[in-house]
């Protein structure tokens, strides 16, 4: 359960509207790592970039 919460590339697997994942997915994620989300909407495909702030 660890690794599904704290690498960002199992997303896509639990999370129905993520598609896809860029950046820092391969390990957990520490303070400063940035990663791309890319959901799925009813207007077509979101980007979010989101930042390790704290944890």
């Amino acid at each position: 359960m660890f690794d599904l919460v704290t690498q960002v590339r199992f997303c896509p697997q639990w999370h129905v509207l993520t598609r896809s994942v860029t950046g820092t997915i391969d390990r957990p994620f520490l303070l400063g790592d940035e990663f791309t989300e890319f959901i799925r909407t009813t207007d077509g495909t979101l980007e979010l970039a989101w930042r390790g702030a704290e944890y």
